[in-house]
């Protein structure tokens, strides 16, 4: 696995600048069956950022000092997260038919070395951490509601 760290220039699109990064890296004629991982913004010298896991409410409730992740994290190996930017996708595309569902505000930089921001298969950059979540690291915990046409409301910190 080849380690790639690039310079970041803005916080707002540190993930933007290095998805198009890697896509150019891969379009030169490297190995295109690897994998990035990258550092987070605290190591890249920005400031601290909220990553979002979206869990269904009886998980989160069952859980206790810490969140071991869903059945499919624990398959893969790793809890999945979303950047602000990612939810409605993320959302839409694994969620759609879910209900009574949570969003996790995170501090990205309380999960230290275990969170690693890997390439999904179209290239966008999702963090992804590498142990259970404490939550002592999450800043908030809201609903995630749906309107009268059936579509997810995000909490208003979410704005």
């Amino acid at each position: 696995m080849r380690v790639i760290h690039f310079p970041f220039f803005s916080e707002s699109n540190w993930i933007a600048r290095t998805s198009r990064a890697m896509t150019d890296y891969n379009r030169s004629g490297s190995n295109t069956t690897w994998m990035a991982r990258i550092r987070g913004p605290r190591q890249l010298g920005l400031k601290s950022m909220l990553i979002f896991k979206i869990v269904h409410r009886d998980e989160w409730a069952a859980a206790h000092g810490e969140y071991a992740g869903s059945a499919k994290d624990r398959a893969d190996g790793f809890l999945h997260f979303s950047t602000a930017e990612q939810i409605p996708s993320t959302l839409a595309r694994y969620y759609a038919n879910a209900g009574d569902l949570v969003l996790v505000a995170v501090d990205a930089d309380a999960l230290g070395a275990a969170l690693k921001y890997e390439a999904s298969r179209d290239g966008a950059l999702f963090p992804h951490l590498y142990a259970p979540l404490p939550f002592s690291a999450a800043k908030w915990v809201r609903a995630i509601t749906r309107d009268s046409k059936g579509a997810f409301v995000l909490p208003n910190e979410m704005v």
